[in-house]
């Protein structure tokens, strides 16, 4: 069915003239359910104002029932601002007091809606108004829709007073219209130009003045400025120089008129008087300063006052001295130049830093002194102890202190005193160059002498170094080398070759003497030496077995293989010598059996390897089997070698086991098929089994005899 309802404004904060309300009746055809609305519509207007609220309702509702919610509320947001009023720095300036106006700007920000006003106060700064200010403008003003700056003017007075830089405050009140924004004072510097002017020295030092010189005046200068009237004093504020026994200064007060900057003078009056002493030093300050004139920057000078009576300097007549340990004494001069007023003295002080100790030396007339009148030389003197240790040559320092007098310590006031070392431990050194041994002759002795000096006991050792073609496995080494003190014999080391059986020819071990101690020294030309160990081992002449080859069945390998030795010509094995060795069948005084071959796994050549060639495998197959047959070890320029005999035999077909097949053997079949006992088979490891099946028949012994007699 149709529906209807009307949208009814019941209450809000908004009123008729801040919006329109259409469509305010909404209705529903039989079907329809679409949504429907009604329309607030917002007046745009300047007014700066809050948000405001337009509440409805839905009345009158009719076809349909009333649902929830049935009110709403509309707020209309204001978007209207009058803005914020506020100076546009917290600070301006500074301007000179000649000046005559100056401004303080007010603006007005984040919104202009509506008129604005604000009033500019004096607030609480150093310059007071009228004496140096007035505020002609103190209240501004914007219309609707103005943001531009406006200013609040103060008028300077131009006094002539002397003055520090003054400050005025304004603090903006009583806005309206809009909100008072940040910050709300600001102040404005106002810099004097009535100047008195600076006071200072016309230098901060008046460099060095002799004593004799009479005076020196300090100049005092006023700088900036003459406005007013100016006093200060010249007053004695430091240094070693005393007053009035060095100096006076005259006149101490000085003045000056308004309108006056000439220079004034303090004069500083030196007593030349005749005493030694060394420069003396005097600060000057300018204090009690009175008027408006400010205190410069250099308010304080020096000057020094230079002694004109000298004691002269006293200074080592050289920089370095020596003495040899076992000589007498070292006289270390020192002498007085440039003046001789008054009696002076100065101490030979021996400070830290040298490599002597306390019981190296003896020390005498450490402190030198002068009569007055008296110049010279005088002389520190220091005495060696003669020791009979092996050591360094030592050195002491002395240096000039502590000078009396008025004189001062002039250069070299330092000096090195080098006590020479006599005593030596002497110089180790290999006696040749070159040493030689046979491998098999035992110890190599190589000797080592020391010359030049016995002091101390020393250790020295022989050390094997890089460049010999021995390895550390072909000898032992005794390098330990000792001297006691006063000895001067002759040490030895020594290389003890190990006595092999290879062949390797001469073999050297390189010698270096390191590590000398108690002072010796090793020579520069004799410190290597190089030691041949003679090779006596001799290449092979022949071969020889090493084990006996065991009788054994046709086509079985040798229970014990053949092993064929590389031998001198004393029979001696010669161990890491290397040939190809060859195998072969020799039958000697036996017939040749026909077939009968002899093989070896890898084949009948093994090369030697370490003086031995190893065979393995190695079988006889001799048809009929075979006895007595041997051998033979044949290789390229050596003398061959035969087996011991030994027999194969063929265990199916010789039945008595004698090496050959024949009518006995046929028979011994016979007979153990028959069963007797005398001239049966032999137990081990003839079978007679001539065909190879299960048991013994005719057959088999029909086929020994046919075989014996070469038809089979």
């Amino acid at each position: 069915g149709a529906a209807s309802a009307t949208c009814s404004v019941t209450g809000g904060t908004a009123i008729g003239s801040d919006y329109s309300l259409t469509n305010a009746a909404l209705s529903w055809a039989d079907g329809d359910g679409a949504t429907k609305s009604c329309r607030i519509t917002p007046v745009q207007d300047s007014n700066v104002e809050a948000d405001e609220t337009v509440a409805l309702s839905l009345t009158g509702i009719s076809g349909a029932a009333a649902g929830s919610p049935t009110t709403t509320t509309v707020t209309i947001t204001n978007d209207d601002s009058a803005g914020t009023l506020q100076f546009a720095a917290a600070s301006f300036g500074p301007v000179l007091e000649s000046v005559t106006t100056a401004t303080f700007t007010i603006s007005r920000t984040g919104g202009t809606s509506g008129a604005a006003s604000a009033t500019c106060s004096i607030g609480s700064g150093s310059a007071s108004s009228p004496a140096d200010f007035s505020l002609s403008s103190a209240t501004i003003s914007w219309a609707d829709g103005d943001g531009t700056n406006k200013q609040c003017t103060v008028s300077i007075v131009n006094d002539t007073t002397v003055e520090s830089t003054e400050t005025i405050v304004l603090v903006l009140q009583d806005a309206s219209g809009a909100t008072s924004g940040t910050p709300a004072s600001a102040s404005l510097s106002i810099t004097d130009d009535d100047n008195a002017g600076v006071i200072a020295f016309a230098q901060a030092s008046y460099g060095t003045a002799a004593e004799g010189s009479g005076f020196v005046d300090f100049v005092v200068r006023r700088t900036g400025g003459a406005s007013g009237a100016a006093v200060a004093t010249c007053t004695f504020s430091g240094g070693s120089a005393a007053s009035p026994a060095d100096f006076t200064i005259d006149p101490a007060g000085l003045s000056w008129t308004n309108g006056d900057a000439a220079d004034k003078i303090c004069r500083i009056t030196i007593v030349n008087d005749s005493t030694v002493e060394s420069s003396e030093t005097l600060s000057v300050q300018l204090q009690s300063l009175s008027g408006q004139a400010a205190l410069g920057a250099t308010a304080t000078a020096t000057l020094t006052i230079s002694d004109d009576d000298n004691a002269g300097s006293l200074q080592l007549s050289g920089s370095t001295f020596s003495v040899a340990e076992s000589g007498t004494f070292a006289d270390v001069t020192v002498t007085r130049s440039g003046g001789t007023s008054g009696a002076v003295g100065v101490t030979c002080q021996f400070v830290a830093g040298g490599t002597a100790s306390a019981g190296d030396y003896m020390l005498s007339n450490l402190v030198l002194s002068w009569a007055d009148g008296e110049g010279g030389a005088k002389a520190c003197r220091v005495t060696p102890v003669n020791d009979d240790l092996v050591e360094a040559d030592e050195s002491l320092i002395l240096q000039l202190v502590s000078a009396t007098g008025g004189a001062t310590i002039g250069a070299p006031a330092a000096a090195g005193i080098i006590i020479t070392n006599d005593d030596s431990a002497g110089t180790l050194a290999f006696v040749s160059a070159i040493y030689s041994g046979s491998e098999s002759g035992g110890a190599i002795v190589v000797t080592v002498s020391r010359t030049g000096g016995d002091k101390g006991a020393v250790f020295a050792a022989c050390s094997v170094i890089a460049g010999g073609t021995a390895s550390a496995g072909d000898y032992t080494v005794l390098g330990a080398l000792n001297w006691a003190h006063g000895d001067s014999a002759g040490k030895t080391c020594t290389i003890t070759p190990l006595n092999d059986t290879a062949i390797e020819g001469d073999e050297t071990v390189a010698l270096q003497l390191v590590g000398p101690t108690g002072g010796a020294l090793i020579s520069d030309t004799a410190n290597t030496a190089t030691v041949t160990i003679e090779d006596d081992d001799t290449e092979p002449s022949g071969l020889g077995f090493v084990n006996p080859i065991p009788d054994g069945a046709s086509g079985e390998p040798f229970a014990q293989q053949p092993m064929v030795q590389l031998r001198n010509s004393q029979g001696m094995p010669i161990p890491g010598s290397r040939a190809l060795v060859t195998l072969t069948l020799e039958f000697g005084s036996s017939p040749a059996v026909a077939g009968a071959v002899l093989t070896c796994d890898g084949g009948t050549s093994v090369a030697a390897v370490d003086g031995v060639a190893v065979f393995s495998g190695c079988k006889v197959e001799a048809i009929g089997g075979a006895i007595g047959i041997r051998i033979r070890a044949a290789a390229l320029g050596l003398t061959q070698a035969e087996s011991g005999a030994f027999d194969v035999f063929d265990t199916l077909r010789d039945a008595t086991c004698d090496g050959r097949v024949d009518a006995l053997d046929s028979l011994a079949v016979l007979r153990q098929i028959a069963g007797f006992s005398t001239g049966a088979l032999p137990t081990a490891p003839c079978t007679g089994n001539f065909d190879g099946d299960s048991g013994l028949t005719i057959k088999d012994a029909l086929a020994m005899r046919l075989f014996a007699a070469g038809l089979q």
